[in-house]
């Protein structure tokens, strides 16, 4: 019989040690990762430090959106904090560092820039903090939402154009016919109390009722189609919205200016004169207010609007996220890079205060 040999076993070479990488780890999904749908939602999931917002892992990759931020390469821990728009990254920064387990999930839609330097807006969506590493670790699913605020800049200048050709017709329209119609009363008012003197009250006061309107009108055109907020600084633009306030509802908006303001652009005093317009309306039309303060303050970082009422303040049965008008709000402020909160005061009515960034 021929005896068979064994092969000699060998003992593993020894590996040598690799450097720790410093980039997330992308392609170890758990169970769940791969049996969720990522192709339908166009979700990706993102886990990070909770205080240096170091990036831990991404899935799926390659991503969309990851190729649109970062290209073809494989993205540092580092390179999704570095993407924040400059206009963004105080918000973003205080909104990650202030989460608790107590108040997730918790959202928040903000702009990154990608490789060709243009704003991507992501909606951020926070659902677990747990341990990593014995490190206090996010777990968040990001949406690309360009297309979704793209479509909500849209609405807004289309809404924009609207309220401006409705105030032009009306200023060129309504208003003429109305200062018409005065004319012709005041004729028939010296012509009629020859005869009839006793009426001369009468058609005093009716005349008088149509040149109310006939400002009243005006003051309706110029908060819809703002004209003199074109050319002039955020100052003059909130001066000119108490001024239509005390024509059109007869309140007096208090206002009071604070600090060294930096220029304005013309879309920025476009959206506060926008978020400061609601917010009185709403105090006037639902709080029925009858004192209002309109305020801007130039902070040491940041400029800080505010809206305060003595109404009825906000009913405890509201919708938390608001309704229309409060959404537009939000939408403006974030475009501002800014956040609004709209709350109840102790002493009573309403307080609503915007904070945007100061600009060089």
């Amino acid at each position: 019989m021929t005896s068979k040999t064994r092969p000699k076993k060998t003992k593993p070479a020894a590996s040598t040690p690799r450097r720790a990488s410093t980039k997330p780890k992308a392609a170890s999904a758990n169970k769940n990762e791969t049996c969720f749908p990522w192709h339908v939602t166009h979700l990706l999931l993102w886990e990070a430090d909770a205080e240096t917002l170091r990036t831990s892992h991404y899935y799926p990759t390659p991503h969309p959106l990851l190729e649109l931020l970062f290209g073809s390469d494989e993205p540092t821990a580092q390179a999704w904090s570095r993407q924040f728009h400059p206009l963004d990254q105080t918000r973003v920064k205080a909104h990650f560092a202030n989460l608790t387990p107590a108040f997730l999930p918790a959202e928040i839609d903000y702009r990154m820039l990608d490789l060709d330097g243009s704003v991507r807006w992501v909606r951020h969506t926070t659902t677990e903090i747990f341990q990593k590493d014995r490190r206090p670790t996010l777990r968040s699913y990001v949406r690309d939402i360009q297309r979704e605020k793209e479509l909500e800049n849209e609405v807004l200048d289309v809404s924009e154009r609207e309220q401006n050709r409705i105030g032009q017709d009306l200023h060129d329209d309504l208003c003429q016919v109305l200062a018409g119609i005065s004319c012709l009363m005041t004729v028939a008012q010296s012509r009629i109390v020859k005869d009839l003197p006793a009426e001369a009250d009468n058609l005093k006061e009716l005349n008088q009722h149509i040149v109310e309107a006939m400002e009243r009108t005006r003051a309706l055109t110029h908060g819809l189609f703002p004209g003199k907020i074109q050319l002039a600084d955020i100052r003059g633009a909130l001066l000119e919205l108490a001024a239509q306030i005390r024509t059109r509802f007869n309140r007096e908006v208090k206002t009071v200016f604070s600090g060294r303001f930096s220029e304005h652009t013309r879309d920025q005093i476009t959206h506060i004169y926008r978020i400061a317009q609601e917010a009185i309306h709403n105090a006037i039309r639902h709080g029925q207010a009858t004192e209002i303060t309109l305020s801007l303050i130039a902070r040491s970082d940041h400029m800080q609007l505010s809206v305060a009422d003595n109404g009825t303040g906000l009913p405890p049965t509201r919708n938390p996220q608001g309704g229309i008008g409060t959404h537009i709000m939000q939408h403006r402020a974030q475009i501002l890079g800014g956040t609004i909160a709209i709350n109840n005061q102790s002493a009573g009515g309403v307080l609503a205060m915007l904070a945007y960034p100061r600009t060089k």
